[in-house]
């Protein structure tokens, strides 16, 4: 036991066991446990010393917490030290003997104040605080500067646990430790009020006089930014001090050479509220931006994150700094290029739309490798989280005010259909990309609030199914579109011209009955047999209309359509034994319904009469009555809210399509063609509506409004109805998307997504230039 009964020898034998030291140190524990027991107190203290040592290695010790006590109580004072340190790093609220402390702290704040002070610290409850409060008070005054300094972390201890601020008398003392003649001390106490503000701002108001007097008088850097951020906390809850420390600040900022203090200047004046002063805004955004030419990178972080608490009161002091901005998406800091991104976007404005979508465009595109790097085997690849946040940033500022930064909606999808491609995926533990099913959604949002884009989108979606059957798609996000893609291309086939859905229609069937979407998941897979069933649906009706037209191809097409009818049926079959409830279910009542119209198509093969059963499928899967146009596409007019709406019900329930407004004749006179209904279809309608009047009126539970009871004499019906008809001239090949394309109107040819009459030409050509300058021509005449 003598050879380790000292620390050192301690240390020595646990370093010589390795292999074994809870053995080791178990067998330490024991001897310990002899040693603590005996009466002489050096050799207690000593057993305490290595009891502490052990419990830094994760042992609990304490069922030794009354020899603690009795090695603190030792007159010797390298002794107490001892039993201190113990007690220090064992002792807690729950510990036995605390109620003994009390009366040992204070026998120790009479005579050496020093170490036990810094136990207090250490071990200090509620209750041990209130009890000591008068005597750690007197301690401020003490000769000893060090004892000041341990005397107020005492007090920022005990009204920390009190939640007492009122506790003693300590405002009194820290307001004359602020006026103390050891910096030390004033260090100490600054640093103490400043923890206390976060918690009793009002409370630290009154320390207010003293911190500016040291504010405008200190030489000591580190005490001046321990100030300006005391005044930052300050400043929210008494708006006079803003006048106050305008003139010290200000002369600070223009002053300084401290790149530190400056920073803490600006960041005040930030977070108190003191930018509307003078022209102080633009005196701490020059400062900020002047910091991130600076090599370093810490520097350039910090006031990147001063440049963003800017950013909503004073956004419009950013656009002269757009090309430092700017520069900061070249760091090769990912950090510093992600905060310039979210300053950028939140700045976006119609005149600099351009010039920040294509910097943020280049940033997708992958960086070359120099010569050297190439040599050592380094690249400059940019980082995945980079990327995908630099896509978030883009879609965010093309859909900020409502679409209002973006040229046109082709343009947009383009976009997104690039993103999907370059964007790297990250999914989820549910295998969910978050970035991809926002895009998914997008388009989706697109197409559905903005019907002048549907043709363009149903394309482009139905070129991608293309993309997605026939090539195999490295890892990306283009997958997570195909929600979007399926729901499109079916909920909108209609958007199609007749002429170019005949020829697209037995391809399109057949990239959606292709083996790869039985891949999907059931969601897809349910998206998939709606739209199977909506884009047959529509093919097989569009073959009974031209029933009568063109009776020398008749054969031919009833031919394909049956070869058509058979492929589905094979392709929905596979679906019927999907393990999805839903799913299952969609795909068993379209094979019915296939099953029926294949069987029209065999038995009619001979027959002159168009089967009924064409129009099945297309009746069952649209909720209201389908009608493709041939070639024509509808005429979007500005919805005009504060307009009264008289709805005549009767009309309301016919399947007419309804009545287009002939306003602004002159600028559609050379794109729209005027078709008058024949006699035939007006009486078809009449007798509709007087079959549906008599049921009324048979009706003894329809209760009749005034126009019901009135004559006929003035009947809408009685107009006649005008089809228009839109001269389609634009092609809808796509172009690279990744570049914001230029307007030859400059900003005001932007136009906004809120507005429902986009041209179609804008739509597909991916520029509104030529539309300004038509419409403005059309004025002029």
């Amino acid at each position: 036991m003598l050879f380790i009964q000292q620390l050192s020898g301690f240390i020595k034998g646990l370093r010589a066991n390795k292999d074994d030291e809870r053995k080791f140190i178990e067998s330490v524990l024991d001897e310990i446990k002899v040693e603590i027991r005996n009466s002489d107190i050096d050799i207690k203290s000593t057993a305490i010393l290595k009891l502490t040592y052990i419990e830094m290695l994760g042992f609990d010790i304490s069922w030794s917490a009354f020899p603690i006590i009795e090695t603190a109580s030792s007159s010797k004072a390298h002794l107490k030290a001892i039993g201190y340190l113990a007690a220090n790093q064992s002792f807690n609220s729950q510990t036995e003997v605390m109620m003994l402390m009390p009366n040992l702290l204070k026998k120790d704040l009479q005579s050496e104040p020093g170490l036990a002070l810094t136990s207090f610290t250490s071990i200090a409850t509620p209750e041990l605080s209130v009890d000591l409060a008068s005597d750690i008070s007197r301690l401020t005054t003490h000769t000893k500067p060090s004892v000041r300094q341990k005397s107020v972390a005492a007090i920022l201890k005990s009204i920390t646990l009190t939640n007492d601020f009122e506790l003693a008398d300590f405002k009194k003392r820290l307001r004359e430790r602020l006026n103390d003649q050891d910096p030390g001390v004033i260090v100490a106490t600054v640093s103490a009020i400043t923890e206390l503000a976060t918690s009793y701002p009002t409370q630290c108001l009154h320390f207010a006089p003293s911190l500016y007097r040291l504010l405008t008088s200190s030489t000591n850097n580190w005490l001046v930014i321990k100030v300006l951020k005391l005044f930052a906390t300050l400043l929210p809850y008494e708006p006079r001090l803003q006048r106050k420390l305008f003139s010290p600040i200000n002369e600070l900022i223009e002053n300084t050479t401290a790149v530190s203090v400056l920073y803490e200047c600006v960041l005040t004046c930030i977070i108190g509220g003191m930018l509307s002063t003078g022209d102080l805004a633009e005196k701490c955004l020059e400062k900020l931006t002047q910091f991130l030419d600076e090599e370093d990178q810490n520097l350039k972080y910090v006031s990147l994150l001063a440049i963003a608490q800017m950013v909503p009161h004073h956004a419009h002091l950013l656009y002269e700094h757009e090309d430092a901005l700017l520069s900061t998406l070249d760091d090769v800091d990912t950090l510093i290029r992600l905060r310039g991104l979210e300053i950028l976007s939140a700045i976006v404005t119609k005149s600099n739309v351009e010039r920040v979508m294509n910097k943020l465009f280049e940033q997708l595109l992958p960086t070359q490798t120099s010569a050297k790097d190439a040599l050592t085997g380094g690249t400059k690849s940019t980082p995945k989280n980079y990327i995908r946040q630099l896509a978030q940033e883009i879609i965010k500022i093309c859909k900020k005010d409502h679409y209002t930064n973006i040229p046109s909606f082709s343009w947009l999808i383009n976009v997104i259909m690039q993103l999907a491609k370059v964007v790297p995926p990250s999914r989820g533990s549910e295998g969910i990309d978050e970035l991809g099913e926002e895009f998914s959604q997008l388009l989706v949002d697109i197409a559905v609030n903005y019907p002048q884009t549907r043709q363009y989108a149903t394309n482009v979606m139905q070129d991608m199914l293309v993309e997605y059957v026939e090539t195999d798609i490295p890892v990306s996000m283009v997958s997570d579109l195909l929600p979007a893609a399926v729901y499109i291309t079916g909920e909108y086939a209609m958007q199609v011209t007749s002429s170019q859905f005949l020829e697209a229609a037995q391809p399109t069937i057949q990239q959606l009955i292709h083996p790869k979407f039985l891949e999907t998941s059931h969601f897809v897979m349910g998206l998939t047999v709606i739209s199977i069933a909506r884009v047959y649906g529509i093919h097989a009706m569009l073959v009974a209309n031209g029933w009568e037209d063109d009776i020398r191809d008749r054969q031919t097409k009833l031919t394909e359509l049956t070869n058509l009818t058979s492929e589905t049926r094979d392709g929905i079959i596979a679906y019927t034994t999907i393990a999805d409830v839903e799913v299952k279910e969609r795909a068993r009542q379209l094979l019915n319904l296939l099953n029926v119209v294949y069987g029209d198509l065999i038995k009619d093969q001979d027959s002159n009469e168009c089967p009924k059963s064409l129009y099945l499928v297309s009746s069952i899967y649209f909720n209201k009555a389908l009608e493709v146009k041939e070639d024509e596409e509808m005429v979007k007019f500005d919805l005009n809210l504060p307009l009264f709406v008289n709805i005549d019900e009767e009309s309301y329930t016919d399947d007419e399509p309804e009545i287009q407004p002939q306003e602004n004749k002159e600028e559609r006179r050379h794109s729209t063609k005027l078709r008058q209904e024949t006699p035939e279809e007006r009486a078809e309608r009449k007798r509709r509506k007087a079959a549906l009047k008599a049921e009324r009126d048979a009706n003894p539970y329809y209760i009749k409004s005034k126009k019901d009871k009135g004559t006929d004499s003035d009947d809408l019906d009685d107009v006649p109805v005008v089809n228009l008809d839109i001269d389609e001239n634009a092609s809808s090949g796509n172009s690279t998307p990744l570049f914001y394309p230029k307007t030859s109107s400059g900003a005001s040819s932007l136009k906004s997504a809120s507005t429902q009459n986009l041209e179609p030409t804008a739509i597909e050509s991916g520029s509104i230039s030529k539309v300004v300058k038509k419409k403005s021509r059309s004025r002029k005449v």
